[in-house]
């Protein structure tokens, strides 16, 4: 397959599906058979830093798979994150050599920061990051996966690193630069995707919680009574934020007292004090002024 059929092939699936998923599959196929790699993964990040391979291409059983597997956030510390966002891609040719090799002039790629602090490697220039060895810690990570090359490229999403796509070969392995260029024009393909996938999420959670506001209102302003009303309200609020149970508790404000309590799902057993420091905290407060 050459380069353009390559870029359009993946483009065209990016522009005709919303579903993520499909087009990260899609992605490792495409990018493993175009570097004749023995694996393409895609690594992403959650909010707190650790990592999960949600997309995989092997070449038969060369690698083994890391499909659904997750990693501690240590595994790849934040100055080596900010690299990866200051210099876009890294490619090592040779584990055993450190060799390595350098994309387009603007997408220098980089080598793990060591001891480097994240606000030094934003502040250090890209040619005296480039000088730096690839970190121990990482030569024997991929020494133990039976990794000799690879080349990584960050995936963006509104300034932040959302992941990374990985290629992984057993042997020693050179990428030229007109194909470090394509690849750097999927992830960006790719980023495209991650910011459609995020929009269509947001529009489609927005469209179901006004779709659950409608309900409730409803329920609300019809002529059931409450015993009938509440219970059902309090089921669609736990099942709208996923929970397991709820419990809505009515008070009197001017008698400052229990006026009904209605529960959804398994609730713990608690103790008559346990729901007398509950109600204790539900009821209100007459509160004081100082003027």
């Amino acid at each position: 397959m050459n380069k353009v059929e390559l870029l359009n092939r993946i483009t065209t699936n990016i522009r005709q599906s919303l579903e993520l998923q499909t087009v990260l599959n899609t992605a490792v196929t495409e990018v493993r058979d175009f570097l004749k790699s023995d694996r393409v993964k895609i690594y992403k990040f959650d909010e707190d830093g650790n990592g999960q391979v949600v997309a995989e291409s092997i070449d038969g059983d060369r690698l083994p798979s890391l499909m659904g597997l997750h990693f501690p956030a240590s595994d790849i510390p934040p100055q080596t994150r900010e690299l990866f966002i200051k210099a876009k891609v890294r490619s090592i040719v040779n584990l055993d050599k450190q060799e390595m090799i350098l994309s387009e002039p603007d997408r220098l790629l980089s080598t793990p920061a060591g001891e480097l602090t994240v606000e030094e490697v934003r502040q250090e220039s890209l040619s005296n990051l480039l000088q730096r060895p690839v970190d121990p810690c990482h030569v024997e990570y991929l020494t133990l996966m039976g990794v000799k090359s690879t080349m990584v490229v960050p995936l963006v999403n509104e300034d932040r690193l959302w992941g990374l796509l990985i290629s992984h070969h057993r042997r020693a392995k050179n990428i030229s630069n007109s194909k470090l260029q394509i690849i750097q024009i999927i992830a960006e393909q790719l980023e495209m995707a991650i910011a459609q996938a995020n929009l269509f999420q947001t529009i489609q959670q927005k469209a179901q919680s006004e779709a659950l506001i409608n309900e409730i209102s409803n329920l609300l302003h019809s002529p059931l009574e409450n015993e009938k009303i509440l219970p059902e309200v309090l089921a669609k609020v736990v099942l709208a934020l996923q929970g397991t149970a709820g419990l809505l508790w009515m008070t009197d404000r001017a008698a400052q007292s229990t006026i009904s309590c209605y529960q959804y799902g398994s609730l713990p057993n608690l103790s008559q004090s346990d729901w007398s420091q509950l109600q204790n905290l539900a009821t209100p407060k007459t509160k004081v002024n100082n003027l």
